[in-house]
């Protein structure tokens, strides 16, 4: 029996960090246009489901801030996995809308109802998201005036959703300047003895990395593992557990993989930007695609240090994005999706 644990728990960190690029891989290899087509048309599905589930789960059942996560669930914590859904139809939708392929209406509509979401899980740090989409759609696509009226109105939204926040969770959680850098620059997250989400890395190469080697490599693949099973559990996230490591993918990373592992996850993003990017060049690329595909690198840098979605079930979600500029142009049309 304790063989058998022992197998799995070495099993368990090479699937957790090894699975997403096989999928990533596999979408690349093996989907086809109708593959993509249906995938995204079954995200503009999904967003509508989804927003309904959000609307009962905080109207009638009272769910709300870390435990409202619509589809994906009513656990604390949740509501990070949703940012990345919501991050997913924003991009879609705002570059449709800036390439002339989706109406004002619709697009507006997603953005608001997203921003809402955001505002009823909590989900502040979405609003930054949000912008440097804006900031980034802009600057890869044509100029035209609709962008003008896209910041119009998303400022707008921002400013109605600020106001909403404050109505039901109180001033301190407004959305402001000052409130954002606390959320980035915090030394803890939930407790004065846990890690904050962007401090997490210098505290933890002071406090636990000494050698020059662990700096470099850390502990380990699955020395600092976690499991819902606690027989399961490393001594040292048994010791450790109360810093809550195992929320922020860039901290998990930092402990098991040091510098070495967290650069190299993080220029897996930078390397398909760039080539996102090159691919756009050619005559044969799905511009759409590849817009996508450069934006939600930049995303998914972000989310590293944000929470652990891209270590969870949702980072396929992302991995599906971040594939798509790569699949056959071929076999890819450039009609409206």
């Amino acid at each position: 029996m304790l063989t058998k644990l022992s197998a799995a728990r070495k099993a368990k960190p090479v699937r957790n960090n090894l699975r997403l690029y096989v999928a990533f891989i596999a979408f690349t290899a093996f989907f086809d246009k109708d593959d993509i087509n249906t995938c995204l048309k079954f995200i503009d599905i999904f967003f509508v489901v989804n927003t309904i589930v959000v609307f009962f789960q905080f109207f009638v059942l009272g769910y709300e801030q870390d435990y409202l996560g619509g589809l994906f669930g009513v656990e604390k914590g949740c509501n990070g996995y949703l940012i990345l859904f919501l991050v997913i139809v924003s991009i879609k939708s705002v570059l449709n809308y800036f390439n002339d392929n989706e109406s004002a209406l619709s697009c507006f509509a997603k953005c608001g109802i997203s921003l809402l979401i955001s505002v009823m899980a909590e989900l502040k740090f979405f609003f930054v998201i949000f912008i440097i989409i804006l900031i980034v759609a802009s600057v890869i696509t044509r100029f035209s005036w609709k962008k003008v009226f896209l910041y119009i109105v998303s400022f707008i939204l921002i400013m109605a959703a600020s106001v909403l926040i404050v109505e039901i969770f109180g001033e301190n959680k407004a959305i402001n300047i000052d409130n954002i850098i606390d959320l980035i620059f915090a030394t803890n997250y939930s407790s004065s003895r846990d890690l904050g989400r962007f401090t997490a890395i210098p505290t933890i190469n002071a406090r636990f990395l000494k050698e020059p080697l662990e700096k470099l490599f850390g502990f380990g693949l699955g020395n600092c593992d976690t499991s819902s099973f606690a027989i399961c559990n490393t001594p040292f996230y048994r010791s450790y557990s109360y810093l809550n490591y195992n929320w922020f993918s860039s901290a998990f990373l930092f402990l098991e993989t040091g510098f070495v592992g967290l650069f190299l996850f993080l220029f897996f993003f930078v390397m398909v930007f760039v080539l996102s990017y090159k691919k756009s060049k050619q005559e044969s690329a799905n511009m759409l695609f590849c817009q996508m595909g450069m934006i939600m690198s930049i995303v998914c840098f972000i989310l590293t240090f944000y929470n652990s979605s891209l270590r969870t079930e949702t980072g396929y979600m992302a991995y599906f994005v971040l594939a798509l500029p790569f699949v056959n142009a071929s076999e890819v049309k450039t009609s409206r999706i």
